[in-house]
């Protein structure tokens, strides 16, 4: 918790609330300072918004948490955000912010100067392809006019996203045995001991190193991938001879 003032912003080092002197209130005492201040509480349950003698600062702020998701490492698409408001004019107004991935920028939206339900799709009402996050915050700024008894109020207000993960590719081919005959053999391994592999792989519990591009190619694509065996299709010979056609395809993950 914060004090603001206008001259200097501390945090608050210790609270109490107690009915001293006669009255129920929340204590606390300031960093660097020996001042001990209160605030009066009320007693009963109270809703402002009821109350006629209830005053309103000129401005307030309500800035939440940092959203992820539920998943820090990947990226999030934010569609939009949808605010809704009560008691709303040209003089009584709400400004969204938002914050993307741990910045302290912020970036403002549109003023709300009408109440009711209000649509800011991401990045703007002209390029609405999203904003990518990881994690993102907002900051919304009340702000009253000239009537101390007056004040806007934000109902709530709803993030539109999606999850965005990394791109992962699959691939298909055929595996042709009948190429190699005989004592032909291809890596040193002859046919019946690559048929043995495509087995493993099918069998396999943990994921299968793959390298679609050749070995001395420098692009993205040569990288070995970790796939997974997801379809297997053969035709065989019968026989002792192993030779067929195999078709397997792979999921990267």
């Amino acid at each position: 918790m914060r004090v603001s003032g206008s001259a200097t912003e501390q945090q608050i080092k210790d609270m109490y609330v107690s009915n001293a002197h006669s009255a129920y209130r929340l204590w606390f005492g300031r960093e660097s300072t020996a001042t001990l201040q209160h605030i009066t509480l009320p007693t009963a349950i109270r809703n402002p918004r009821k109350d006629l003698d209830a005053t309103y600062a000129a401005s307030g702020e309500h800035i939440t948490t940092r959203f992820n998701g539920g998943d820090f490492r990947n990226n999030k698409l934010a569609t939009s955000l949808i605010v809704s408001t009560l008691d709303l004019s040209e003089t009584e107004k709400i400004t969204p912010y938002y914050a993307l991935d741990g910045a302290e920028t912020w970036t403002a939206l549109d003023a709300i100067t009408t109440a009711g339900v209000k649509e800011f799709p991401f990045p703007n009402a002209t390029t609405q392809n999203g904003l990518s996050f990881k994690d993102i915050r907002f900051r919304f700024v009340l702000e009253r006019g000239a009537d101390t008894k007056v004040s806007p109020a934000l109902k709530g207000f709803e993030l539109r996203y999606r999850h965005k993960f990394p791109a992962s590719y699959g691939y298909d081919f055929v595996i042709d045995l009948t190429r190699l005959q005989g004592t032909s053999s291809w890596g040193n391994k002859g046919v019946r001991e690559l048929y043995n592999d495509v087995l493993d792989a099918i069998e396999s519990d943990q994921l299968i190193t793959f390298e679609w591009r050749r070995g001395d190619d420098t692009s993205n694509d040569a990288r070995p991938k970790y796939v997974d065996l997801t379809n297997y299709q053969a035709v065989e010979a019968p026989g002792s001879n192993y030779t067929g056609k195999v078709r397997v395809a792979l999921q990267e993950l």
